[in-house]
């Protein structure tokens, strides 16, 4: 986990990736072994580190997760159904071979499905403005002509600076557009003045400002809340029977405590328009 502090201390933005998310909400359940592969087939792991005897991970219905490697497993998951020693059977068959260096987690009360979902509902029950990331948008307006009102992106909450493109894929800042030149007007759009901005055809604005966390799907997706919060509500959202018949009653009361109260507020930027829905 990284946590960025800006503007004197006085505001953090933290960075995981989905995959450390999963693995720290995992360990806080008792739910996780990880380990690099030692080679392999689409139809077994090989791991030296390994320690448990033969069957131990087969009888307790542990699941395999990849979570880094090259070829197309990455984010698969299978049962493991038979394990001798460092080595795990598994099925269905893996896409791709389980090649040496990859990057797999073992779980067998959730499973990774169920760790995205509980993420995403966590991350869906911060509501809308109540807890800012920086926000910056390449795609969604490309200028076309005699066109001075176009649509924002549904996760920004605040604009502070929108710059023009100069050639493919740049924008310098002295083509920041001036704050005069253009306002935010109902329902979430962007008007430019037409005596003031010339529309350069075929070109793409570059929005920066605030918004709401996106919800996530591959594990190198990068989430900018709280993580302390975010795994304690994640935990919540997790399957309330599995949470029953494996004894976590005691994790997830201490889980409902820790997050009666919602991330504190990051301000929006100080020069920062507000869009209006």
């Amino acid at each position: 986990m990284t946590a960025l502090f800006l503007l004197g201390g006085t505001m953090a933005l933290y960075s995981n990736t989905v995959y450390s998310l999963r693995q720290h909400i995992s360990s806080m359940v008792g739910d996780l072994i990880r380990g690099d592969a030692s080679g392999g087939s689409t139809t077994d792991l090989l791991d030296t580190s390994l320690l448990k005897g033969n069957d131990y991970y087969s009888d307790r219905k542990y699941r395999c997760y990849i979570y880094e490697a090259t070829g197309s497993n990455l984010g698969e998951e299978r049962a493991v159904t038979d394990s001798t020693g460092t080595q795990l059977i598994l099925s269905p068959a893996f896409s791709s071979a389980c090649a040496t260096g990859t990057k797999y987690e073992l779980h067998h009360i959730f499973t990774a499905a169920e760790y995205l979902r509980a993420i995403n509902l966590a991350i869906d029950s911060v509501a809308d403005g109540e807890y800012l990331i920086p926000k910056i948008d390449t795609t969604t307006i490309p200028l076309v002509a005699e066109t001075y009102e176009y649509t924002l992106p549904t996760s920004m909450f605040y604009i502070h600076r929108i710059t023009n493109e100069t050639t493919t894929g740049k924008w310098e800042r002295q083509d920041v557009i001036d704050p005069f030149h253009w306002e935010l007007i109902s329902p979430r759009k962007i008007k430019f003045d037409e005596n003031r901005f010339s529309i350069e055809v075929g070109t793409s604005l570059r929005l920066e400002g605030q918004g709401k966390q996106d919800t996530v799907s591959l594990d190198a997706t990068t989430v900018l809340l709280p993580t302390d919060w975010l795994v304690q509500k994640a935990i919540t959202f997790l399957p309330r029977s599995k949470i029953e018949s494996n004894k976590l009653d005691d994790t997830f009361r201490r889980a409902e405590l820790f997050v009666l109260q919602h991330p504190a507020l990051n301000w929006p930027e100080p020069t920062a328009q507000k869009v209006i829905e």
